[in-house]
């Protein structure tokens, strides 16, 4: 297992940014704010988005709208290596990110 990975991690009221952070759940928790939980990114193979899997039950602030819902508290973003069943570097770097997905950079309402 990779020791650092790279991702896109986006706090609520804030823009995305990108960090390389420790490959372990602890960290991954506490980034997130609780237990995680991966959501499928659009048809992106080999990326998922990190959320907090009680985030809603626990209140958490939206932090940006996504399929008709909301994603609250913390996301992050996440390359996947789904034969080892591991998480690894982002494969887009925070300048890709920024142009395939640019109402994530956008004044949160």
């Amino acid at each position: 297992m990779k020791k650092q990975i790279r991702v896109i991690y986006k706090r609520v009221g804030f823009d995305p940014v990108e960090v390389t952070i420790e490959n372990e759940l602890e960290t991954l928790q506490r980034m997130i704010g609780g237990d995680i939980e991966t959501v499928p990114w659009y048809f992106y193979n080999g990326m998922v988005m990190i959320v907090d899997e009680e985030g809603k039950l626990n209140n958490r602030p939206v932090n940006f709208a996504f399929r008709g819902d909301v994603i609250v508290g913390s996301a992050m973003w996440v390359g996947t290596d789904f034969e080892e069943g591991e998480f690894t570097d982002c494969p887009y770097s925070l300048e890709q990110f920024w142009r395939r997905w640019p109402w994530l950079f956008e004044e949160a309402k």
